[in-house]
């Protein structure tokens, strides 16, 4: 398994065990109550990171500062009010050795469905959804 975002960073075995391991009890809860995820993806898995205890200052000093990063249109135009002025980036990845006791989140449920209400097309988005589910007829 490899760590959840951009980072590419190939987790241990005991920490991708402990993680496949919450997905799967999370899935199974899911389930249960009759829901299905419907696009479960590595972006979907968040880790939650054990910040219990530690001030703003200690969480700092131990995961480092995050920092803004101001936003620029490509076309150099003004941004809009429509849209923030800068974006706040992730803070350092979570230490190996701390996540095995992380607990998950299993997120984005916007393509999520009951069972024996499925779609009659996956969620996808727009550059890579058939044709027929485009133009289908009514």
């Amino acid at each position: 398994m490899q760590a959840v975002g951009p980072t590419d960073v190939d987790f241990p075995t005991k920490a991708s065990r402990a993680i496949a391991s919450q997905v799967i009890l999370g899935l199974s809860y899911l389930h249960s109550l009759g829901v299905c995820h419907g696009d479960l993806n590595l972006n979907n898995i968040l880790l939650h990171r054990p910040f219990q205890g530690l001030s703003v200052k200690d969480m700092y000093k131990r995961y480092h500062m995050p920092y803004k990063m101001v936003l620029h249109r490509a076309d150099n135009a003004p941004i809009g009010p429509e849209a923030p002025s800068y974006v706040v980036h992730s803070m350092a990845p979570i230490p190996s050795h701390e996540i095995t006791s992380c607990r998950i989140k299993i997120s984005d449920l916007s393509s999520a469905f009951m069972v024996g209400h499925e779609p009659k097309y996956a969620s996808t988005t727009l550059p890579v959804t058939p044709p027929e589910a485009l133009f289908e007829e009514k």
